[in-house]
């Protein structure tokens, strides 16, 4: 990460690929006849498109609304001080005519209609007609339902198909920041292993918190771990949940996924054995989970649909006497911890070439479950490739 002196923040995004985005987004709403776009964000999670047109972190649980024009500056809207600003002057990557912030938070919502007001008055200041939504389920119902209510003829599509378009295909400058990602993720990884920083007697919450720690000392903006436990079945828990200690004879699930540089995602995921030889039956479990990636990997070409790759795993797991299990075994990856395209079957989206993808397909039964992810690099006429250098063998300390 290098400091942007100009803007006195830390930074890896150049001013060159903020244009190119908005260029992108600006070409796919004159193609779609689009005014303007909406993007809401109030966690690191999920609020990529926020960073996306302002390279600004939306970690303000309170919530950051951009209005995004089809020509013009935006409007940037959040909780703040009085008279203050959503993103300060120094974080300022430009291209925001209005940079709004109140002191309203959403448990006040006697406030609510403090920022509906404004997104109003921006859109009837634009003269607004058609307005793009995206991720419904992430924006407050009131500023939708306010503008409906208070700007006459104002046309309000949901344009998620459109978006994702753009942003899921990664530019040179974004690769090279997923490329940093990938080498942080495996450094932190290697590191646990080598200095044997997990082992017996210690609580999954602190290996979580050893992990965190040296993230962020390697400029990380943001941490999750997922981290389980158990002789048998290590099924990973979310960080509330990680109270276990870790005893000899355990199996752990562990995975580190974070936010680098720019705000890009990546993660990784291994599985260990403390103190013990690994039965034969979980062996193949680990075994099972790296050949159903590769396999996943090998059908992760430009055209094909991403649905297919739940259907292959599902069919792999049949076949190898593994439990189907239903939750996601892969996504795309980016400013959001999951992007599209996700391998579930309700997916319309096919892979395109510089796509960045996480695999992490599930292998368990009765004896055992292992789960081994890795982000992979969609190539023009290949097989995915794998981006991180780690080993996927199981872990033994």
């Amino acid at each position: 990460m290098k400091d942007n002196k100009e803007l006195k923040v830390f930074s890896v995004t150049s001013d060159k690929e903020l244009a190119r985005r908005w260029e992108a987004l600006r070409a796919m709403m004159s193609k779609n006849g689009l005014d303007c776009l909406l993007f809401y964000g109030s966690d690191l999670w999920s609020g990529g498109l926020v960073r996306y047109v302002t390279d600004f972190a939306p970690d303000n649980a309170h919530g950051y609304t951009v209005l995004f024009p089809a020509k013009g500056g935006m409007g940037v809207y959040s909780y703040g001080e009085l008279g203050g600003k959503a993103i300060p002057d120094a974080s300022n990557r430009g291209n925001i005519d209005v940079n709004f912030s109140y002191p309203c938070v959403p448990s006040l919502s006697y406030m609510d209609d403090v920022i509906g007001k404004k997104l109003v008055e921006f859109v009837q200041e634009r003269e607004i007609k058609v307005l793009g939504i995206t991720r419904l389920n992430l924006v407050p119902y009131y500023y939708i339902d306010y503008l409906r209510s208070n700007v006459e003829g104002l046309k309000i599509v949901c344009v998620d198909d459109q978006v994702d378009e753009v942003i899921t295909v990664k530019s040179e400058e974004e690769l090279k920041n997923l490329d940093r990602a990938h080498e942080i993720h495996d450094q932190v990884y290697l590191e646990i292993y080598e200095n044997k920083l997990l082992h017996a007697g210690m609580y999954e919450w602190q290996l979580r918190d050893i992990a965190r720690k040296r993230m962020n000392e390697l400029g990380v903006e943001y941490t999750n771990t997922m981290i389980g436990a158990d002789p048998v079945r290590p099924y990973h828990r979310p960080m509330g949940s990680q109270t276990k200690m870790i005893e000899n004879g355990d199996y752990v699930e562990f995975l580190i996924e974070s936010a680098c540089g720019g705000g890009y995602y990546a993660e990784i995921g291994r599985t260990w054995v403390v103190g013990k030889k690994p039965s034969v039956e979980f062996v193949r479990c680990v075994e099972g989970s790296i050949e159903a990636q590769h396999m996943l990997a090998d059908i992760a070409r430009p055209g094909v649909r991403a649905s297919e790759m739940r259907r292959a795993l599902m069919e792999y797991q049949e076949a190898n006497g593994f439990d189907k299990v239903g939750r996601l075994p892969g996504h795309g990856q980016g400013l959001d911890l999951v992007q599209r395209p996700g391998y579930i079957y309700s997916e319309t989206f096919t892979f395109r070439e510089n796509m960045v993808v996480s695999i992490h397909p599930d292998c368990g039964n009765q004896f055992g479950y292992a789960n081994v992810y890795d982000n992979y690099l969609i190539t023009k006429d290949g097989p995915a490739k794998r981006l991180f250098k780690l080993d996927q063998h199981l872990f033994v300390v």
